[in-house]
């Protein structure tokens, strides 16, 4: 019961020179921290940084000087708390075991944030402790994080075996904090794919933990879309809970990129698209309330999931996409109502980017999908007529650029990402489309290709407002 998984025991590498005097060597190589006349050590300016700094120095280390000192410095607060009342703040009997466990992990996936040097520190350290006997002297050297992790460690299993048992949609919403606490502090954890895979070869991450975290989230959904809908009061603890159900979506997001592809093929196991829209569906708001803005976050994280997933998916997978967004069960009746609705908030909101990036990873594996379908016609011909539907949904949201005669051209890193994501779909639809009107064996899919190409291009030629955008963004 007390046994302490080392995910990294099956890794032969070991990285143990990583440590303060190693981080605070690599900034006075940067020129980000230099030695005073009497001896402190000093941030500098950033115009006063050295630009000759060796290449090497820099390997595995991402973050300025600030913020790293100010990590390390909030990192031995929190390390001196727990230090000093572990055994209260870290004992799964405590009757507020859920809320001390789960806002020390949150502080600490706060503070590390996926910084190389900070979290190599704290796998070191995590092979020491996991090489001794766990929680058991309290004036052990071991690093206070270690213990904070083996506690949220034990409290996720905990909470599965209790979610395992069942229960209503209701009562299970309770159980998404400690869940989420938890994938949130591993993600924070990792910096590198060699991390994310040694923890997925161990078995550190309890059986279980991403299908089942992912099935209180799909439960939540519906519950936030009667909120969304009623004129009740919504208190806090419902407002925290949508914050859960996204930390969860986006620390798997975390470990899918950082993983690679070898962690989205674990991720896909455990996790299909159905689910992801599910959730967006439900949680994306319809009209103006207090929880506006968390749900869209939700929504987008979800679309942003399923668009790392869909990144270097196989058809199948991709087909099942298609099949979620041209299906009138998640989106409504109107095909095309997943793109009109995720994409609502034009060029101004994050879930327009988040669909639009979806779309992109359907518009450019669309010879692909179609080739290798194990669908009928009509489910092909379905496919198509998505794609091209999400394709419109993109060229209006360019013509919002458009008003009182001029281009008002992107003015935010979040405009230029969507306004990418769309000119990039609709290039990747006319170059997929073109071997599938004169390849395909089909005449009806032949047909629906070639009406989507010349649709698109109509839109693009006989639109002078459309134009102008699209020679602006050129």
């Amino acid at each position: 019961e007390n046994i302490v998984l080392d995910p990294f025991g099956k890794n032969g590498r070991r990285r143990r020179d990583v440590g303060n005097e190693k981080m605070v060597d690599c900034l006075i190589k940067r020129g980000e921290l230099q030695m005073t006349s009497s001896g402190v050590l000093a941030l500098m300016d950033g115009e006063q940084q050295g630009n000759d700094v060796d290449e090497e120095s820099l390997e595995g280390f991402t973050g300025d000087a600030a913020s790293i000192v100010y990590q390390s410095i909030g990192n031995e607060i929190l390390a001196g708390t727990i230090r000093s009342f572990r055994e209260a703040l870290l004992s799964l009997q405590s009757p507020s075991a859920v809320d001390n466990i789960c806002m020390l992990t949150n502080l600490a996936s706060v503070l590390y944030r996926n910084s190389s040097i900070l979290c190599d520190q704290f796998w070191c350290d995590w092979e020491n402790f996991c090489q001794g006997d766990g929680m058991a002297d309290a004036d052990s050297s071991d690093d206070p994080m270690c213990y904070l992790l083996d506690a949220s460690h034990n409290l996720a299993v905990s909470t599965l075996v209790e979610l395992n048992k069942g229960g209503s949609e209701n009562s299970i919403i309770h159980f998404l904090k400690p869940l989420s606490s938890f994938l949130h502090f591993i993600a924070s954890m990792c910096a590198n794919s060699a991390t994310v895979h040694s923890i997925l070869d161990s078995e550190f991450l309890p059986d279980g933990l991403i299908a089942n975290s992912m099935s209180v989230c799909a439960a939540l959904a519906p519950l936030i879309s009667s909120l969304n809908a009623s004129d009740n009061h919504i208190t806090s603890e419902e407002r925290s809970t949508v914050r859960h159900a996204t930390t969860v979506i986006q620390s798997i997001s975390t470990l899918a990129y950082f993983g690679g592809k070898r962690a989205r093929d674990w991720i896909r196991q455990s996790l299909g698209p159905k689910v992801l829209c599910d959730i967006a569906s439900h949680v994306v708001p319809q009209r103006q309330n207090i929880m506006v803005h968390d749900c869209i976050e939700l929504a987008s994280s979800a679309m942003n999931l399923l668009a790392e997933l869909l990144s270097d998916s196989d058809a199948t997978f991709q087909s099942s996409a298609l099949i979620c967004f041209s299906s009138s069960v998640s989106f409504g009746a109107d095909s095309s109502s997943a793109f009109n609705v995720l994409a609502s908030g034009g060029v101004n909101s994050d879930a327009t980017l988040s669909v639009m990036l979806v779309m992109n990873c359907l518009a450019v594996n669309l010879t692909r999908n179609t080739f290798h379908s194990q669908s009928n016609t009509q489910g092909i011909v379905s496919s198509l007529m998505t794609v091209g539907n999400g394709i419109k949904v993109g060229l209006e949201v360019l013509l919002t650029l458009f008003s009182g005669g001029e281009v008002s051209f992107p003015s935010s890193d979040l405009q230029v990402g969507i306004c990418h994501s769309i000119v990039s779909s609709v290039v990747a639809t006319l170059i997929g489309l073109k071997p599938i009107i004169y390849l395909h064996k089909d005449d009806s899919v032949r047909d629906i290709a070639v009406a989507i190409r010349d649709e698109i291009i109509n839109a693009l030629a006989t639109s002078a407002a459309l134009g102008q955008v699209v020679a602006s963004l050129a």
